[in-house]
């Protein structure tokens, strides 16, 4: 599920987005229990080397105090069709989990691959 905030103002802090973002639960979350709460919820970005491909994505965790700025000031930090954008995911849940380690498996396999090519 994805959405789209119009006007993202570079000096105010992620928190502070998402908590304008995630006042109300998302109509696919947990109505009485929402997963997705400002508080309860952690952010990445999908960083790729310049002219890399999917498969060498990295997620690099960002922390809610930042300022839209400062992360996109990050040398990582890509935007693709002029458009930042982010991955909001519940601190705990198994989906979170299944996604991360597929990224940790991904970074493995590709370190792998670079270190043998090294040799």
């Amino acid at each position: 599920e994805s959405d789209f905030v119009q006007q993202f103002d570079e000096a105010t802090s992620l928190y502070d987005m998402l908590a304008t973002v995630l006042a109300q639960p998302p109509p696919w979350d947990n109505q009485q229990r929402p997963a997705y709460t400002v508080d309860s919820v952690d952010t990445y970005f999908l960083a790729r080397p310049l002219g890399g491909m999917e498969k060498d994505e990295r997620l690099v965790k960002v922390k809610s105090t930042m300022r839209l700025a400062t992360i996109l000031e990050n040398p990582k930090y890509n935007i693709l069709d002029g458009i930042p954008s982010f991955l909001v995911l519940p601190k705990s849940s198994p989906f979170t989990d299944q996604f991360i380690e597929h990224y940790r498996q991904q970074r493995l396999v590709n370190d792998s691959a670079i270190t043998k090519s090294d040799k």
